[in-house]
């Protein structure tokens, strides 16, 4: 889904970029994603969160990869971009956590902006 968010002028928030890179990110680069990491659970606190990690290995599926993170990825972070902390640049979104749910062991997974891209370009394309 493409989603168009709003949010009150005084939050400042900046934008951010997608990378157009089309090579993988090296294993060990250092790479944030910022979101809620409990989930949507109405009963919860919900706390904006910033994490760090680093790309610990990229994974092949046919002709496409995915990103191996090692940093926490808590249920409720999918989805959030996964960006450089430098640039903010973003270079994936968040899709997915191994371990299991709420104890703050395994990893994640993310898709890279390359793929994202693709994707955007395509549904762009078919809804113009």
């Amino acid at each position: 889904a493409i989603l168009r968010a709003e949010w009150p002028a005084e939050m400042n928030l900046p934008g951010l970029r997608l990378s157009r890179e089309r090579e993988p990110l090296p294993t060990g680069t250092e790479v944030a994603y910022t979101g809620y990491g409990f989930g949507s659970d109405e009963s919860l606190i919900k706390v904006l969160s910033t994490y760090r990690g680093i790309i610990s290995s990229r994974v092949a599926r046919g002709k496409s990869f995915f990103y191996h993170l090692s940093g926490l990825v808590n249920q409720g972070l999918s989805g959030c971009a996964l960006y450089l902390p430098g640039s903010g640049e973003v270079v994936g979104i968040v899709t997915s956590q191994f371990g299991p749910p709420g104890l703050g062991v395994g990893f994640g997974g993310a898709v890279p902006s390359a793929v994202i891209g693709r994707l955007a370009e395509n549904v762009s394309r078919a809804y113009r």
